[in-house]
């Protein structure tokens, strides 16, 4: 994968430099949606085989239930990703990888560490109202240092491929597409329970 230094102002077409260029910045909304895509097929994995093996009639999910039971789900999922493929799903259409500083992928244990510093100082455990203050001043922190508190202090840095304009758009048509199929999986369940 062509690597991209955005923090870089030279405009050179070097691509030897390209490649071994880490860059410890992306574009913040590419990783939000990423993140985003990754929420939902993590939703979307566990709810589906739910409804297969009990059944819409038999199983009573609420919103709180899939707030409590997804994020610790993901804590798992994300990790996991981080070491075998150096990203995870979201990450991987949005060509952003998540390493090392020198470039290797993470280790299990710093892959936890990450994935729990996100959840705790990202996503203040998912609580709303919590979960925007939180994001608004990772973003700030953000903007200010070029990286997010939990991946300075693990020495953690981006390597963010060429993504096309195509590539946007079809990552977005299935986080649609599959955040739309678990609300008319949710309303069907919901329909049929009383």
């Amino acid at each position: 994968m062509p690597v991209r230094d955005i923090d870089s102002d030279d405009s050179s077409n070097d691509s030897s430099s390209e490649k071994k260029s880490l860059n410890n910045r992306t574009i913040p909304w590419a990783r939000y949606f990423a993140r985003l895509f990754d929420l939902i097929l993590v939703g979307f994995i566990c709810y589906v085989p739910v409804l297969i093996i009990w059944g819409s009639r038999n199983t009573n999910i609420t919103l709180f239930q899939f707030l409590i039971v997804i994020p610790f789900i993901y804590i798992f999922f994300e990790p996991f990703c981080y070491v075998l493929w150096g990203a995870t799903p979201g990450k991987f259409l949005y060509s952003i990888k998540v390493l090392n500083e020198d470039g290797s992928k993470l280790s299990l244990r710093k892959a936890v560490k990450r994935s729990l510093q996100v959840l705790i100082r990202g996503n203040a455990f998912g609580i709303p109202f919590l979960i925007v203050l939180a994001n608004f001043i990772a973003f700030r922190y953000y903007e200010d240092n070029k990286q997010t508190p939990w991946d300075k202090q693990l020495r953690i840095k981006y390597a963010i491929g060429n993504i096309s304009n195509q590539r946007i758009l079809i990552t977005n048509i299935i986080i649609l597409l599959l955040s739309s199929f678990l609300r008319f999986i949710g309303q069907y369940s919901k329909d049929y329970i009383s």
